[in-house]
């Protein structure tokens, strides 16, 4: 039996409809058509139910062709590798993405592209390339203030030298956390979305803001505290012991 064969390129071609059994030296194999894709980007949250909708269309389509869509993340959970059998001549093949692939929790870059077999012969299309922008868009916030005692509200007061700031932003990003127009640490946000750092409290009112260093115009909400002077010696280190 011969093995699968390229044309002499290593390219991909259409297929002959007048040979079952030779590849010709036409045009490229043509990509994929995605529904929903917006200047190859794909947004999840903008797909119907079920995930997102893939079209293999190629000239020469004949009934038999086995037709593998191969869908590529730098993510090992968000690959995939589907095959259809084409049902009658000429007509287009529906693949789906589901959406459990595509909601990650990160803006992603993806490739799709395919491979028809016919008889001995192998053959490739282009490849399309996608940005997924994630399903789950996490908002920069500080939504917590903590103190040896407990939460802190915004706008509340506070005897401890120390607070820890908890806040939400993308997974994986880093952002920097600002007392007033201080810039205090670039934390790490984590694969949860979220992220946290003991700062020290400063003297009368402080006001405590992070930005995205992933998006440079945003901004999280403010929190405001009040308390007296700042001790000596402070209590930055019972509370690190006590969030590790």
């Amino acid at each position: 039996m011969s093995t699968p064969s390229y044309d002499q390129h290593g390219k991909a071609s259409a297929l002959n409809t007048d040979d079952d059994s030779s590849p010709t030296q036409a045009r490229d194999l043509r990509q994929v058509s995605i529904a929903g894709l917006v200047q190859n980007i794909l947004v999840p949250a903008d797909l119907p139910a079920g995930g997102a909708r893939v079209q293999v269309y190629y000239d020469g389509m004949k009934a038999g062709d086995e037709v593998t869509l191969r869908w590529q993340t730098m993510l090992i959970a968000a690959n995939l590798e589907l095959t259809l059998t084409v049902e009658a001549d000429g007509r287009p093949l529906a693949f789906t993405i589901p959406e459990a692939v595509l909601e990650v929790g990160l803006e992603l870059d993806a490739t799709a592209a395919y491979s028809v077999v016919r008889g001995p012969y192998l053959y490739r299309s282009l490849e399309r390339e996608v940005l997924i922008r994630s399903i789950l868009v996490v908002p920069l916030t500080i939504c917590e203030v903590l103190d040896k005692q407990g939460p802190v509200a915004n706008g509340g007061t506070t005897t401890s030298d120390y607070v820890v700031l908890y806040g939400t932003a993308m997974p994986d990003r880093e952002v920097e956390v600002f007392r007033g127009s201080d810039s205090l640490k670039v934390v790490t946000v984590k694969e949860n979305g979220s992220w946290l750092w003991p700062v020290e409290r400063g003297a009368g009112s402080s006001t405590f803001t992070a930005t995205a260093r992933y998006a440079g115009d945003l901004v999280s909400n403010a929190w405001t505290i009040t308390g007296g002077s700042v001790g000596p010696g402070g209590e930055q280190g019972d509370i690190e012991e006590e969030i590790v």
